[in-house]
């Protein structure tokens, strides 16, 4: 039997109701959600854990609960820690993202090299003072980063840990206002690989805090990087050396006094000094 306009009318008031109960269920359970999360963030920021670090650092780094995906970049990362101790570990973070949305000349970008000497097999975890997070165990980490903004790198050192990269969930790549890649090597064969492509940049911090760090790479690429540098350098300084005695004996350069020489001459020998590079005294 076809139902009347009225038993229409009363299931739609009916599901109505239903509806509304529904509703306030939901806010109630989301009401609990937050309550909940927020507390099992804060115990574990206090160093309580679930038993499972590797879920410990997802939740309280990226505030996400059952991102099993998530938790495997993690733990895939950690495994390769295994038989590496003593050797180094590299880490390139590059960030671009947009500042303020709607406005032209707004991208932002950093890249940030990092590396250590490993001294576990076990990521460890801590507070940054920022956020929760997990770190590399290592003796000695040297950092080194740059932004777009044409400012000049800057450089610090840390000792014991190293910040692991910050893996974003797809749901902020998506996004599109922050995005970021990286780039892990760990042990002496993954360090080889990606010295055969690093950029000049990286190669000469590289090639500055290996001497601070004690290490060296078992790599041709990065030794021929190294002595073409050094040769460079030697030119550089013997060809300014040799300008300054020419103007000192009354030889005149159109585009060089004797005050510019020495300048550079310092200049040179500084950055032969950092990258560890010897040169005569005379």
């Amino acid at each position: 039997m076809e139902k009347t306009i009225q038993q229409m009318v009363d299931n739609i008031i009916k599901s109505q109701r239903q509806l509304f109960i529904a509703e306030r269920e939901v806010v109630r359970l989301k009401e609990r959600i937050s309550v909940n999360s927020s507390d099992v963030i804060r115990n574990i920021e206090k160093g309580k854990s679930s038993g499972d670090p590797i879920r410990d650092l997802v939740i309280a780094r990226h505030r996400v609960f059952g991102a099993t995906e998530l938790e495997e970049k993690y733990r895939s990362l950690e495994s390769r820690l295994k038989g590496n101790i003593g050797q180094c570990v590299i880490t390139i973070e590059k960030k671009d993202w947009q500042e303020f949305a709607g406005f032209p000349n707004n991208h932002k970008s950093r890249e940030q090299l990092n590396i250590g000497i490993l001294s576990g097999e076990s990521f460890i975890s801590g507070n940054d003072g920022f956020r929760f997070s997990f770190f590399f165990p290592v003796e000695k980490c040297i950092a080194y980063w740059t932004k777009s903004s044409g400012r000049a790198g800057e450089r610090y050192s840390c000792t014991k840990k190293m910040d692991v990269p910050h893996f974003l969930s797809e749901e902020t790549l998506s996004s599109g206002k922050y995005k970021a890649d990286f780039i892990v090597s760990i042990g002496n064969q993954e360090i080889s690989d990606y010295l055969e492509t690093a950029p000049e940049d990286s190669l000469l911090f590289l090639m500055e805090v290996t001497r601070e760090l004690g290490i060296e790479f078992d790599s041709s690429e990065f030794k021929e990087f190294v002595r073409e540098q050094e040769e460079k350098l030697s030119e550089e300084i013997a060809d300014l050396r040799s300008t300054i005695h020419l103007i000192g004996v009354g030889c005149e350069f159109k585009d060089e006094t004797k005050e510019s020489a020495e300048k550079k001459l310092a200049e040179v020998l500084t950055k032969a000094s950092k990258l560890g590079i010897s040169v005569p005294s005379k």
